[in-house]
């Protein structure tokens, strides 16, 4: 019989580090800032741990992985799981093979949410020289709590955010802020950033995101860290932005939704 055991996410941290290892490409800021707030469940059969699943409170599962002994009854236990955990929808990068199949195989309706960057052609665009770059202070906070974008969310990471410089202030000769770029690691065991932007309503359209953003990873390459990015499936202009700086989406995010219409 199959058992579902919740537990905490530092309790399967060394499962969740073997998951992250084997994927061709690396995990979404998106679902890693889902994760921190859900519930974290060890999979077992006569008290043997097989794999774990991560699911929200709402139902929706974002992440299911078994031991490669083990990965053989992945439909069956994916089955058990969607039925115990009431699952009602998953998010599923396009480069999860294992749930990606088990999805596939209950023939699940689905959309694109997302588009997944996780490569880069190495090229390199000129910088504005009319911008200036700073990190962010703890002066910035105030500012940057009052932003309604979700480029700042989670509202309570900013203050370590600041403390990690992981926040770029892009300014020019009319306004010390006029952009701000966010350079975040996606988990504290692997080199990889996740790049964020946000640009005055004022100044948008100018160049200035891009230029924001070449210097951001410039940053990621001075840390020796690699950059990714992701964004909207509807948010054309951020895909255009990212393509011209060099950044290539072959992945997508998936929203599979278990409800038969």
């Amino acid at each position: 019989m199959t058992n579902l055991t919740k537990t905490s996410l530092h309790k399967i941290a060394a499962m969740r580090y073997e998951y992250l290892e084997s994927l061709p490409r690396f995990q979404d800021i998106y679902l890693e800032f889902m994760i921190n707030e859900s519930m974290c469940y060890t999979i077992k059969e006569n008290d043997i741990p097989l794999g774990y699943a991560i699911a929200t409170n709402d139902a929706v599962l974002l992440e299911f992985y078994l031991f490669l002994p083990y990965q053989n009854h992945r439909t069956r236990l994916f089955a058990t799981i969607v039925e115990q955990l009431k699952i009602e929808s998953i998010l599923c990068k396009s480069f999860d093979s294992i749930l990606l199949d088990c999805c596939l195989l209950y023939n699940f309706s689905y959309s694109l949410i997302g588009c997944l960057f996780r490569e880069h052609t190495g090229r390199t665009d000129r910088k504005n020289s009319n911008l200036t770059y700073r990190f962010a202070n703890k002066i910035d906070l105030p500012f940057l709590l009052a932003q309604n974008d979700e480029v700042f969310e989670p509202k309570e990471l900013l203050a370590k955010n600041i403390d990690d410089e992981s926040i770029v202030i892009a300014g020019n000769h009319e306004s010390p802020v006029v952009a701000c770029g966010f350079l975040t690691q996606v988990h504290p065991q692997f080199n990889y950033y996740d790049l964020g932007i946000w640009v005055d309503e004022a100044y948008r359209r100018k160049g200035i995101a891009s230029s924001t953003m070449q210097y951001m990873i410039e940053l990621c390459t001075e840390k020796k860290g690699i950059a990714i990015c992701g964004c909207d499936i509807q948010n054309v202009a951020s895909q255009n932005m990212l393509e011209k700086l060099g950044f290539i989406s072959k992945h997508k995010l998936i929203e599979f939704t278990t409800k038969k219409n």
